[in-house]
């Protein structure tokens, strides 16, 4: 983290708010007291007391004198402006803003970029110069499970993913399956106790973690009492998170701005600090925020000086330097509102005007003088305009003369008779007169002399004209008549008793109603039932109407169709119908007779035959099975193959005596499907031979009748395959297939390097069951299962300089492909020596070794390290309940300048979870190196049989 000097930190400004000393503050916003001697006075403010008031707009004096301590600034005039750090300014993601000059006060800044918190995406947000810095570590997982990954790499969040947790849980005083549990069902005596620590792999003994105890009770390990695992770091001088530093990443306190600014450690000896800010002074010019309000040579004003146009105003203070004001030079008065000879007074003595003009206005306000107004010279009418009257002039000078009816528009009597008579006044060539409101028309019936001629209404007007009364029938014809000043239609007839005339004699709007002077009987000289009737008026007549209609005709012995004939047709028959016998008798055809409808059979009894049918119409089809009774053969085999005919379905057939049934073991066609004992009835179901090997099982098979059990396979040449192929009692003897060269050739324990016949499988005797070459590697903080710790970094080699001792990192990797890729720390660049700390790890992913028989770990390095205790390297593998160190460097420094292999026996390590790291640790950064560390390439985990 970048530091600074006591110097650097007073020329710095921080967007901290603070209360100023007696005599900073002013009346208003921004505001300040002048620095006595002549200060500029307050932004927007009166001058400070107790000492000389700000000058402003001209001399100084006290309070301020010249302009309530002077303006600010000029308006539209605009400057850079930053609320934070000056240091900061420009720099990452932070950027100045503007102000901008508005009513002589500064306005806000806009557009300024402050410092913010550091988030994990390439930028630098607190402005400090450093991308993703001060991002803290992600710690994941429970007990020996547990894992602290990076809080950024490469602008991402790395994915923290725990270790794996041992399948059970080792009785060892640790979570071995990462559950938050220590030693949860293993057995103890009770009062027993153990040592117990929960925390992460590597933590326990480093800053205040340490482990507990647990005691037995009731035949089980309790809970881990005494221990102390990592939390949050905090500032009291101890390692609370137990990663070998202490109050780390605990940040800084900046208070102030401006020349009061201060910056120091938020934790120094285990203390948390408090800063305070500088003593703020009063602004003066040059250059510095004096009054640490984040604005430098605020306050100061504008100086002012002169009259008219020669007045000045010039900036108090510009570029740390203080200003002087010269007033400009006057001239002679012109007509333009400016005070042009400076004497204080404006446009005096009505410079260019006095001479006659026209003012181009209308009427008697037509003539004028020429006045300056206003910084203009304009033409000023003589007479001012006044109210039009009734004279024939222009008085309101608006270029009309008696406009809008001056006098007018009162009621007034013209002398005239009806409606002549009532008149209204107007102004008529510049006098007022008494006009008629109407003129003489056609007299109208309305109550009113229209003609003006004494006379209302006179000779029926609108009258004599034939009209309709509204009324119905012979009562809805009229003649119109003028009474009452109204238009009236009189009605011609009155209303009388309805006849039969198609008239609307009574006037109720319904002609002929009550069918008047009907009722009488009469003949209507037709037929059947159509021949009696009875008088109806119809269409104004009366009319003989016949009291029953013609219909269609039906049986009921009438002629219903009125055409002389009774029943023709057989109205209703010749439908079918049921007869209610049975059979062939129960269908039959309607008929009409004698007025009522009988059904008919359509067929008569006759002797039943085989026809599907009940011929002799007792109810009952084919009974007796007509037709027969006789031995026949059925052309089926097997059993099926004898029959007897039977009447079935109205045809004779040929039926089996003995029906098809389920095949049985018995050397008979059961089925009747032409086959004997076919598809092993009764067969399938596995047996036992008594005989060895695979020739021990058998199947039931259905031979001559009965069942047999038959070996499922026959001896044969013996195989690898796990079974007793010979029948001779033993499983793969003799190495079948074995013995085959294979693999490559090792060191012991892996020199047997020819196939072997195992658990019915073979296999060579060396195998690779992992190998990493890291050649498709696009790490972050993890890979292809592999977990990357600090500084740990999977990529292409890199060649690297800066180390103090040893060789760089290499340019090309081991593996003789050209992908160029390896594993290492820091890659193209040196292990970190800035601080102490634990194990780094690079972790494999978890590599099933369970039943390999001897395995061994082998890998090609290239390493570089300073010894221990400054700085610790160690190889580990996970033997499915904890890590086990199977090396670790000692006091003598390391120096691979080429790629050298290494093997390690890891047999008795061996388990389904088997995983394996490396790792690096500073133990002292006194006098410590910088070396290039790790790189690493081909790990291969061998089984060796």
């Amino acid at each position: 983290m970048r530091r600074f000097t006591r110097a650097s930190l007073l020329s710095l400004g921080l967007a901290i708010s603070f209360v100023g000393a007696s005599g900073c503050a002013g009346d208003g916003a921004n505001s300040g007291a002048g620095a006595a001697g002549g200060g500029t006075g307050g932004q927007g403010g009166t001058g400070g007391q107790g000492g000389t008031g700000g000058q402003g707009g001209g001399q100084g004096g006290q309070g301020g004198q010249g302009g309530q301590g002077g303006a600010a600034c000029t308006d539209g005039e605009t400057r850079a402006c930053y609320d934070a750090d000056p240091a900061t300014a420009d720099k990452g993601e932070c950027k100045q803003g503007t102000q901008t000059c508005t009513g002589s006060v500064w306005g806000a800044c806009t557009g300024q970029v402050l410092p913010a918190s550091e988030a994990c995406d390439g930028k630098d947000e607190d402005c400090n110069g450093q991308v993703d810095d001060n991002i803290a570590d992600v710690t994941c997982g429970l007990g020996q499970c547990q894992v602290k990954v990076p809080g950024c790499v490469d602008q991402t969040v790395p994915e923290c993913t725990p270790l794996p947790p041992a399948t059970t849980e080792a009785c060892d005083g640790v979570d071995d399956d990462c559950d938050g549990m220590i030693d949860e069902g293993c057995s103890c005596e009770d009062g027993d106790t153990q040592s117990c620590y929960s925390g992460g792999a590597g933590t326990q003994g480093v800053g205040i973690c340490k482990s507990g105890t647990q005691t037995c009770v009731g035949g089980a390990w309790g809970a881990c009492e005494g221990e102390t695992v990592p939390g949050v770091e905090t500032c009291n001088g101890a390692d609370d998170d137990c990663d070998g530093k202490t109050d780390e990443d605990l940040g800084q306190l900046t208070c102030g701005a401006g020349a009061c600014f201060v910056s120091i450690e938020a934790c120094a000896g285990g203390v948390p600090q408090t800063c305070s800010p500088g003593n703020p002074k009063a602004e003066t010019c040059n250059g510095v925020d004096d009054d640490c309000n984040l604005l430098i040579d605020d306050g100061l004003g504008t100086l002012s000086c002169g009259l008219g146009a020669c007045h000045t105003t010039v900036q108090a203070c510009i570029g740390g330097q203080a200003q002087t004001c010269m007033p400009g030079l006057g001239s002679a008065e012109v007509c333009d509102n400016i005070d042009n000879d400076c004497d204080g007074n404006t446009d005096e003595g009505n410079p260019g005007g006095g001479a006659g003009c026209t003012t181009g206005l209308s009427g008697a306000c037509a003539q004028g003088t020429q006045v300056c107004t206003g910084g203009t010279i304009q033409c000023m009418p003589t007479v001012q305009p006044v109210a039009e009257s009734c004279n024939g002039k222009d008085d309101d000078c608006d270029g009309q003369t008696d406009e809008q009816n001056p006098g007018g528009g009162s009621a007034c009597n013209t002398g005239q008779l009806g409606v002549c008579a009532a008149g209204t006044t107007a102004c008529q060539n510049g006098a007022p007169v008494c006009n008629p409101n109407a003129q003489p028309t056609v007299e109208t019936c309305d109550g009113f002399d229209n003609n003006c001629n004494g006379a209302v209404d006179e000779q029926n007007p609108g009258g004599g004209v034939s009209c309709q009364t509204g009324k119905s029938g012979v009562c809805a014809t009229g003649t119109t008549s003028c009474q009452n000043g109204q238009t009236t239609c009189v009605q011609t007839n009155q209303p009388s008793l309805e006849i039969c005339d198609g008239l609307d004699n009574n006037c109720n709007g319904t002609v002929d109603e009550g069918n008047p002077g009907s009722g009488g009987v009469c003949p209507t000289g037709k037929q059947g039932v159509c021949a009696a009737g009875t008088y109806q008026c119809q269409g104004g007549a009366l009319v003989c109407v016949s009291t029953t209609m013609a219909s269609a005709e039906t049986c009921d012995n009438k002629d219903n169709d009125c055409d002389g004939a009774v029943d023709e047709n057989n109205p209703g028959g010749g439908m079918a119908c049921a007869t209610g016998q049975q059979g062939v008798c129960s269908a039959g055809t309607s008929t009409c007779t004698n007025g009522g409808i009988v059904c008919t059979p359509t067929t008569l009894p006759s002797a039943e035959t085989c026809d599907n049918k009940d011929n002799d119409c007792d109810g009952v089809v084919d009974e007796g099975n007509p037709g027969g009774g006789s031995a026949c053969a059925t052309g089926q085999p097997g059993l099926c193959s004898a029959g007897t005919q039977v009447c079935q379905n109205g045809t004779i057939s040929c039926v089996a005596t003995t029906m098809p049934t389920t095949e049985t073991c018995d050397n008979k066609d059961n089925d009747c499907d032409g086959s004997v004992d076919e598809n092993n009835p009764g067969g399938g179901a596995a047996c036992t031979t008594g005989q060895q090997g695979v020739c021990g099982t058998g199947t039931y098979v259905c031979q001559g009748g009965s069942l047999s059990c038959v070996a499922t396979k026959t001896p044969s040449a013996e195989i690898c395959d796990g079974l007793d192929n010979d029948c001779d009692g033993t499983v793969d003897e003799d190495n079948p297939g074995g013995g085959v060269a294979c693999g490559t050739a090792y060191a012991a324990p892996c020199t047997n390097n020819k196939t072997i016949c195992q658990n019915g499988v073979l296999v060579c005797g060396v195998a690779n069951v992992f190998e990493e070459t890291f050649a498709t590697a696009t790490a972050a903080n993890s890979w292809n299962g592999w977990t990357l710790g600090t500084e740990w970094q999977i990529g292409t080699a890199t060649a690297s300089t800066g180390h103090d001792d040893g060789y760089g990192d290499p340019s090309t990797d081991h593996t003789t492909t050209a992908d160029n890729k390896l594993a290492g720390v820091v890659i193209g660049g040196n292990a970190s020596t800035a601080s102490t700390h634990a194990m780094y790890y690079l972790t494999s992913p978890i590599i099933n070794t369970a039943g390999a028989g001897s395995i061994v770990l082998d890998f090609w390095r290239w390493l570089n390290s300073d010894y221990s205790p400054y700085m610790t390297n160690a190889i580990e593998v996970y033997n499915g309940s904890s890590w086990i160190v199977v090396w670790q460097s000692s006091s003598t420094s390391i120096e691979d300048g080429s790629w050298k292999n290494i093997v390690h026996d890891i047999t008795t390590h061996k388990n389904a979870n088997l995983r394996v790291r490396f790792g690096f640790a500073i133990g002292d950064t006194v006098d410590l190196y910088t070396m290039s560390s790790w790189n690493l390439d081909d790990v291969v985990v061998r089984r060796c049989q």
